[in-house]
């Protein structure tokens, strides 16, 4: 009988815990710092403080072909909430993936950004504990969506400021003629 061969299932109760951040989590920051001044360029550099916090949460785990597998996992660090779901192995590597929502005051003020709220960065994750590995295409695809977006919106812009006076100059000719023909009718009735 081989125990790293064990299979088993429950739920880890944490009560509310603040842990230093390790190599993972110091990443996910990293990215999270990235995002936000892809989106809010102009606000600074932000300090994100290398410790979590794991708030009272019940987080079920199978234990299965010598992988740790868990389900949202929340941690906080500042005003970030970072959710993970995937497998650790028991040779420490990882497979999992990270969701960071788009926080509302990256996109204020941004009409060409609208699409992104409530939207989720999910980012994959692999290579161990001590050494994670991020999928950086979780990134450039939010930097291609940002440029789609602001050409997008700049377009939108552009046909909007050349076609606004041409359609109320057109609706009040509309409006004239049928308060004229309108006008007709009363005469006739």
């Amino acid at each position: 009988l081989n125990p790293l061969n064990i299979e088993a299932m429950g739920t880890i109760q944490i009560a509310d815990v603040v842990v230093g951040a390790g190599p993972l989590a110091e990443k996910l920051l990293g990215t999270v710092q990235q995002v936000r001044s892809l989106l809010k360029p102009d606000a600074g550099e932000k300090e994100y403080k290398t410790w979590l916090q794991l708030s009272q949460q019940s987080i079920p785990f199978t234990i299965k072909d010598q992988m740790i597998y868990h389900e949202n996992v929340t941690l906080v660090i500042k005003d970030i909430t970072i959710t993970t779901s995937g497998a650790v192995g028991f040779d420490q590597s990882l497979q999992m993936m990270a969701e960071i929502p788009i926080a509302d005051d990256w996109i204020a003020g941004k009409s060409y950004l609208a699409g992104l709220k409530g939207q989720k960065l999910r980012i994959p994750i692999g290579g161990t504990v001590s050494k994670p590995v991020l999928d950086k295409r979780a990134v450039q695809g939010l930097s291609t969506e940002l440029a789609r977006s602001a050409a997008s919106g700049a377009i939108n812009q552009a046909i909007t400021e050349k076609l606004a006076p041409k359609a109320t100059e057109l609706q009040e000719k509309l409006t004239g003629r049928v308060s004229g023909e309108l006008d007709k009718l009363q005469e006739k009735v």
